[in-house]
């Protein structure tokens, strides 16, 4: 009989042994639960970086024992060589009502191919310092590549007033606001005013002119274009227009070199019949007069 008894309480207590899972001996009755409160911007453009705040709730269980909390380093989502990963709350950190929630923030680097909309970030947290069993949960974090790019040229060109006209395309795929246009200082081009022409607001696909007033004596002329995009950022790119004087001399002249060249041409020509009527005129009369 008590052989029996003996055989059943070692039987419940290895069975007990092999389900109960690894790690969880030290808070059965702690209940951890995490939220995200914030990403920042919203959304993210590919290539930069987005700060994220995470939440989480039931630390303040003092059987919990503290609380261990990470990321999944998974496409798009990274973190830079060296930054630490694993975040720990020890349980002496404990305080009745006064501790509620234990703010967990992290910086990643969003890949450059990141795909527009919603990409899964998995988040791992386990209660105890200890615990090899890490539960996870995903969160969403918006992903959209606002940037736009400009494609630019010069229009016209009059050397009279030295008014160079350029044409400036939006081509990405949303519109931006405060666009601005800068001139940098660069040899063998001479700028006469401001540097800097405001030109506001600009749709996709749309297109507008600028003016500067400048002497250019090189073929190509940078500018920096400055713009708000669609989630408030300022944001700046450069680009280089290439120019060819020669292009704008038909122009320039009113139709062309060959039209003043001709015109000239024409007079000289007026002129010299003109004078040779006249010259001829003389001499007849000279000839009657002597008859």
């Amino acid at each position: 009989m008590k052989r029996g008894i003996l055989f059943t309480l070692v039987v419940g207590f290895l069975f007990s042994l092999v389900f109960t899972p690894l790690g969880m001996t030290a808070s059965e009755d702690c209940s951890l639960n995490v939220s995200l409160l914030n990403q920042d911007p919203y959304p993210v453009i590919p290539g930069d970086y987005v700060e994220v705040v995470f939440e989480v709730s039931g630390t303040d269980n003092s059987d919990c024992e503290g609380a261990r909390f990470k990321i999944n380093q998974e496409y798009p989502f990274s973190l830079d060589k060296g930054k630490q990963n694993l975040k720990e709350i020890s349980g002496n950190t404990f305080v009745k009502d006064f501790k509620k929630t234990w703010m967990v923030p992290y910086k990643l680097r969003v890949d450059k191919d990141a795909l527009d909309g919603m990409n899964t970030l998995e988040v791992k947290y386990t209660p105890g310092e200890s615990s090899n069993v890490f539960y996870s949960k995903n969160f969403n974090i918006k992903v959209e590549d606002v940037r736009v790019d400009f494609e630019v040229s010069v229009k016209q060109y009059d050397t009279n007033t030295n008014t160079m006209t350029f044409e400036i395309l939006n081509i990405g795929e949303n519109d931006v606001e405060a666009l601005t246009i800068d001139i940098p200082e660069q040899e063998n081009l001479e700028i006469k005013g401001s540097p800097r022409n405001i030109v506001g607001s600009l749709d996709k696909n749309e297109e507008t002119t600028f003016d500067f007033n400048l002497k250019s004596q090189k073929e190509s002329i940078d500018l920096k274009i400055t713009y708000t995009d669609e989630i408030n950022e300022r944001r700046s790119l450069n680009k280089t227009v290439y120019f060819n004087p020669e292009y704008f001399k038909h122009e320039n002249n009113g139709g062309g070199e060959g039209l003043s060249f001709w015109f000239y041409l024409s007079i000289i020509l007026i002129a010299y019949l003109i004078f040779r009527w006249y010259k001829q005129r003389r001499k007849k009369k000279r000839a009657n007069n002597k008859k």
